[in-house]
């Protein structure tokens, strides 16, 4: 059985606002993902991560702490594809041992 979440990589950013880090410019909301404990196993984490997202950032944020994040889902996503959260509240999952990567299509 698996649980639905939203998680990001590291800390809420100060304000609530996500950075484009293409743009430098503020998104609507905290970026975060889609993602979900596999089965049992809770060092195990699917992601299901937007194609906009290229394979190199992915790759930058393995080493950075997971957080569950929880709050209210926007209707607009940010500037990579990803979903954004406002009123977010997150807490530390610790390490993750083995973190799979799902590709959404558009």
């Amino acid at each position: 059985m698996t649980e639905t979440m939203y998680i990001r990589f590291g800390a809420l950013p100060e304000g609530g606002r996500s950075t484009n880090a293409e743009t430098d410019e503020l998104e609507a909301g905290v970026s975060c993902y889609r993602a979900e404990w596999q089965d049992a196993d809770r060092d195990v984490i699917c992601v299901y991560v937007p194609s906009d997202i290229c394979i190199g950032t992915i790759n930058q944020i393995d080493d950075r702490p997971v957080y569950i994040v929880t709050g209210d889902l926007l209707d607009t996503v940010g500037g990579d594809g990803e979903p954004l959260m406002t009123g977010c509240t997150a807490e530390l999952v610790g390490p993750v041992e083995i973190v799979n990567y799902c590709i959404e299509e558009n």
